[in-house]
């Protein structure tokens, strides 16, 4: 009786085995790739910029922030920039502390808040003048201070250049089965399997001496800064196992 219960079940498993397809037979596939790109000129600019603040207890820390972001609130409002361009990235109110080697304890010396802000600039043409109006915030203050830390070049319609270039990739993975199919004297069916890679490449570093420049010299009427765009390179690449 125990053997015919083993058998049984054995005879499930291999029922159950074959209606989900594990032994199924290898289909005959033709395996290739496609690749495509294009490079675009970008129409806003995002501005990473970082204010931060040091005080003793972390109420203060947060008012001498609140005080930084005003300054910064009058330059958006001079540059006419709308509520949707402004974007808090992260803000972050934490203690710092200092090591004691003696007691080997850890000791909250004060407190640091982080502010970091993502602005969104739909005019090109006055990136420059808005990027030496922020760095002419930038102090020497050891208990404050804000700075750029990155440029990012973007298009408002970067999905739908996207979307094409991946459609020219898939056309150019289909180009080439083809010619291998007709080579081998066989019939494309059906796409077995696919994958693909798609990427932008639209970051720009920004010199933070340039800002520091700006900043020590705004009294001496120094030069605007002016900023070269680059051209976004938009690219996909596409895997394709086509069944003949």
């Amino acid at each position: 009786m125990k053997n015919k219960i083993i058998f049984l079940a054995l005879s499930f498993f291999v029922f159950i085995a074959t209606s989900s397809g594990w032994t199924q037979t290898p289909k005959n596939l033709i395996s290739v790739s496609g690749t495509a790109e294009m490079e675009i000129e970008p129409n806003k600019l995002h501005v990473s910029i970082e204010s931060w603040s040091r005080a003793q207890n972390s109420k203060k820390a947060q008012e001498l922030q609140a005080e930084q972001y005003e300054k910064l609130k009058k330059i958006f409002d001079k540059f006419k920039l709308k509520k949707d361009d402004i974007k808090t990235s992260y803000f972050t109110n934490q203690p710092e502390y200092s090591y004691d080697q003696k007691s080997s304890i850890s000791k909250v010396t004060g407190y640091r808040v982080n502010h970091m802000l993502r602005i969104t600039l739909n005019t090109l043409d006055m990136s420059g003048e808005f990027l030496d109006a922020v760095a002419q915030l930038g102090t020497a203050d050891k208990d404050k201070g804000i700075s750029i830390s990155g440029l990012d070049w973007d298009h408002d319609k970067k999905e739908s250049f996207e979307n094409s270039v991946i459609q020219e990739a898939v056309k150019k993975a289909r180009s080439k089965a083809e010619v291998l199919a007709q080579a081998a004297a066989v019939k494309i069916k059906s796409v077995h399997r696919m994958n693909y890679n798609s990427q932008s490449v639209m970051n720009v570093q920004y010199d933070m001496a340039m800002s520091e420049s700006v900043s020590s010299y705004s009294k001496m009427a120094a030069p605007r800064t002016e900023v070269s765009r680059k051209m976004i390179k938009v690219s996909a690449t596409v895997a394709i196992e086509f069944e003949i």
